[in-house]
């Protein structure tokens, strides 16, 4: 911890690293009190790509956009984290205090935040092969920063931590013993958002405690959450984050006889059927057109409504599941930037869910979220609350942050 002589805030970095892109933002905690301040954040996109120039956008408070650089093609994860160190010293910032990384996978022994170090890391990189598509870019900055900053505390947050706790009947799949030996479980996913929002229904005043809440994280990747007095019993992505419902560009659950088909009926390597499932399902498979939700809405196309109305039922399909797993549902969330932006979504999927004794109010369900960060939805008559939340898996992890590294 800096001294309060010298120093009178702490600062924080929070780094979200994918396969194109880099996330971070820089918090800042007054020593007075225990507040956390969002002060920048960035995003480099376009990330070691051969054909495209990478981009710089950075933000300040209240979303105040302070500056937008295109970068050089085929532009490095090294290079893009070297920036944003240098850009934080251009602000004024001149010692990070920790640094707190949103890591996909933790597998069954990693749950709850940690401080980093070479074992972990080690341990952390024998997990890539349960997610390649994530876990490698995620490790990639921590190991950058222990070789350039090797004081600098770390701290992992696990995205499958909140699911840890998941009982035997939610984890396990219909496969023989020695296939689930080899890590093959239900393991879920964006539990760092799932987390924030249980903590921040509890904080809402005009919220009850819920015994039985159902969270639906909606961006472009998708799933939802079934749980029991804040803690995770069922969920529904499972072994990867292609299960579940439709998401952007991902197919969700999809029967597997259909890989065997397409291996070995219509030689498709597995390469391309990575490339499918990840990369050219989900709306923009159904459509055509496009993962962004906003353009399906905005278009007349049929295949767009086909996509959104596809959408819907899925996440319907999902919460039947979820109900069903957690014996009645009392509450639904959205959350994720479908979740918080799309009404006409949030209102199709709440008259599809009609059965649990949902009704939306169509008057606040127009309305957008503001400084609050939520809007409740749900008619007085309605036998089940509804809300939209903003979730805030950054605000999380420098929590997290804080509590373990300093």
């Amino acid at each position: 911890m800096p001294s309060s002589k010298n120093r009178t805030e702490t600062i924080i970095l929070v780094l979200n690293a994918g396969s194109s892109s880099l996330k971070a933002s820089l918090f800042s905690k007054a020593l007075a009190n225990n507040a956390l301040t969002e002060i920048l954040h960035f995003v480099i996109a376009n990330i070691a790509e051969k054909n495209r120039p990478a981009s710089l956008k950075i933000k300040g408070k209240n979303n105040v956009n302070t500056e937008q650089t295109q970068l050089s093609a085929n532009f490095s994860h090294a290079q893009s984290i070297a920036l944003v160190l240098q850009r934080i010293k251009d602000f004024g910032y001149k010692k990070l205090d920790a640094v707190g990384h949103r890591i996909v996978h933790g597998g069954n022994d990693y749950a709850d935040p940690i401080l980093l170090n070479q074992k972990s890391l080690k341990d952390l990189k024998g997990l890539i092969k349960l997610a390649p598509q994530h876990q490698p870019y995620n490790l990639e900055t921590i190991s950058y920063l222990f070789n350039q900053h090797p004081n600098l505390p770390q701290i992992g947050c696990f995205d499958t931590g909140f699911h840890q706790n998941l009982g035997p009947l939610a984890k396990i799949m219909a496969l023989p013993k020695h296939i689930r030996d080899l890590g093959i479980r239900r393991y879920g996913f964006h539990g760092l958002s799932y987390e924030y929002i249980s903590q921040r229904i509890d904080q809402i005043k005009s919220a009850p405690k819920y015994d039985k809440l159902i969270i639906a994280h909606m961006g472009n990747g998708v799933s939802l959450c079934g749980l029991k007095a804040g803690k995770s019993q069922t969920t529904s992505m499972g072994f990867t984050a292609l299960d579940g419902p439709i998401m952007g560009k991902r197919s969700g659950s999809i029967d597997p006889g259909v890989v065997f088909h397409l291996l070995e009926q219509e030689n498709i390597t597995v390469s391309q059927l990575k490339q499918v499932f990840y990369n050219e399902s989900g709306l923009l498979g159904i459509s055509g057109i496009s993962n962004d939700m906003a353009i399906l809405l905005a278009s007349n196309d049929q295949n767009a409504k086909l996509a959104i109305d596809s959408f819907c039922f899925s996440i319907n399909e999902q919460i039947g599941r979820l109900t069903a797993n957690l014996g009645g549902v009392d509450a639904i969330i959205f959350t994720g930037g479908i979740g918080e932006n799309a009404n006409l979504i949030r209102q199709k999927i709440c008259e599809n869910a009609a059965w649990t004794g949902a009704k939306v109010d169509t008057t606040k369900n127009a309305q957008t979220i503001d400084e609050k960060g939520y809007i409740r939805l749900n008619t007085d008559d309605s036998k089940v609350d509804l809300w939209a939340i903003a979730t805030n898996e950054e605000l999380m992890i420098a929590q997290h942050a804080l509590e373990v590294g300093l």
